[in-house]
């Protein structure tokens, strides 16, 4: 994800006298977005929108810093970068870091039919993407079979049973 990043220089900070907080606060007052009321037009009313969020890094790099009097920007007494933004967590498994995802079905839908459509999905990938390798920790529709499974041979093993009992 696209992350932009204000890196505060403490020297200069401490030179202006201002604090990470100062800064903050300056960034948060300028980078606004908010309804301004209804403007009418005949017999239309339509809404007014103030906008005021950042569009560009020159734009933060121009805020001017409330705290620290006239003319002091953010510029002045930090760097503005565009980076991307560091992962929360990184996951391994086997050998290597790879890519996690949760997939959760809809509630009232069927597991197993809902692992099946995944497992379409990822045969599509495999098919347009030759270097692309999908491997389960954990799935619900393996648990949700093999209960089924037993609950199917428990109700053969018991009919076959009631029918030797009663034969």
């Amino acid at each position: 994800e696209r992350e932009i990043l204000v890196q505060p220089d403490f020297q200069k900070l401490r030179l202006y006298g201002l604090t990470v907080d100062n800064l903050a606060a300056a960034l948060r007052v300028a980078n606004v977005n908010f309804p301004g009321g209804r403007i009418r037009k005949g017999p239309l009313y339509l809404p007014l929108r103030i906008l005021g969020e950042f569009e560009s890094l020159d734009e933060i790099r121009k805020t001017e810093i409330p705290a620290a009097g006239p003319g002091i920007t953010v510029a002045d007494v930090a760097d503005v970068l565009d980076t991307v933004k560091e992962p929360d967590g990184l996951t391994y498994l086997s050998d290597g870091e790879v890519v996690a995802l949760h997939l959760y079905k809809e509630v009232g839908k069927n597991t197993i039919d809902s692992t099946a459509e995944v497992d379409k999905v990822l045969d599509v990938l495999r098919d347009q993407y030759p270097g692309f390798a999908a491997e389960f920790v954990y799935r619900d529709a393996d648990y949700v079979a093999a209960s089924v499974e037993g609950l199917q041979q428990s109700l053969l093993y018991g009919a076959i049973l009631a029918f030797v009992i009663l034969f």
